[in-house]
């Protein structure tokens, strides 16, 4: 069902839309929609800011970005903006060196048998090497680069934004989210930004991987929007975000306008000012038709 709160009455006085990609702008099959796609087109030929907000990795989302051919995209929940067309990064938000260790400490000490931690850093998503948990093996995945030296010698030379934690077991992620949550508490300087849905909605069709990312309490899409809008002089109030999860409302706490998913969670929901729908049937396309500049 859609509905409206608030409604502006002129919302082509926006001048920039910030768009998250999975269960938003991507269907379930992970695609983008002829529909959505031409109506952001539409949205860049009007002069809009359009900008992907997402908690991917570049690596895992860089086919998305050129399907979309925005300028600026937000990855790893705000821990880095790229800027595509001078090709390359203009911002980034890093983790403790420390946090960083503790963690993968955690993870491999007492979980190693189902899980991997993941380092983003830079443009790549790089994979703690484990021999008891096959994640490259169950993902398929061929774009994640494997660390063969020790953490320590790795943050030598790189900058990580985020952690990322794969499991293959529900219970057992739930007990190390439990854990580093009472770790963070003490000692860590970190958030959980995006979890898998399931833990969040039990009603949720479970995946075949689970995951946590974790990143530095500074860090967000919100924290990450407003610098490069600080930047480029577009203010809170010409902003559209759109979004349908717990890792979506810092980027709605620094938007004007903000848009839910029908397939979005109740809480993402109730802070939105209008609910489209869901991000199988064009929600996207459906809301930004109520642009006016974009149905000329």
């Amino acid at each position: 069902m859609l509905h409206m709160l608030g409604w502006y009455d002129n919302l082509s006085a926006m001048r920039a839309i910030f768009i998250d990609l999975d269960r938003t702008l991507l269907d379930d099959e992970k695609n983008i929609s002829k529909r959505n796609l031409e109506a952001l087109n539409k949205a860049k030929e009007a002069g809009f800011l359009v900008a992907p907000c997402t908690g991917r990795a570049p690596n895992r989302a860089n086919k998305y970005f050129s399907i979309i051919d925005s300028r600026y995209v937000i990855y790893a929940n705000g821990g880095g903006i790229f800027d595509r067309q001078e090709n390359k990064l203009i911002y980034e938000s890093p983790m403790v060196e420390s946090d960083v260790v503790k963690i993968c400490k955690v993870v491999n000490d007492n979980y190693s048998e189902c899980a991997n931690a993941l380092l983003v850093s830079g443009q790549t998503r790089h994979l703690i090497n484990n021999n008891r948990f096959d994640y490259k093996g169950m993902m398929n995945s061929s774009v994640d680069k494997i660390i063969e030296t020790s953490i320590e010698e790795f943050l030598e030379n790189n900058t990580v934004v985020n952690v990322e934690i794969a499991c293959s077991n529900l219970e057992k992620i739930k007990d190390l989210k439990a854990k580093l949550g009472e770790q963070a508490m003490k000692s860590f300087s970190i958030e959980f930004k995006e979890q898998s849905r399931i833990l969040s909605d039990p009603n949720s069709k479970p995946d075949k991987v689970l995951f946590l990312k974790i990143a530095d309490k500074k860090t967000s899409k919100g924290s990450a929007i407003n610098w490069l809008c600080e930047k480029l002089g577009i203010k809170k109030e010409e902003r559209i975000g759109i979004g349908d999860d717990i890792n979506d409302l810092p980027m709605f706490d620094s938007c004007g306008y903000n848009v839910a998913m029908g397939n979005g969670l109740e809480v993402v929901k109730k802070k939105a000012h209008y609910v489209t729908l869901d991000n199988n049937n064009d929600g996207v396309a459906e809301f930004l038709t109520k642009i006016k500049e974009l149905t000329k």
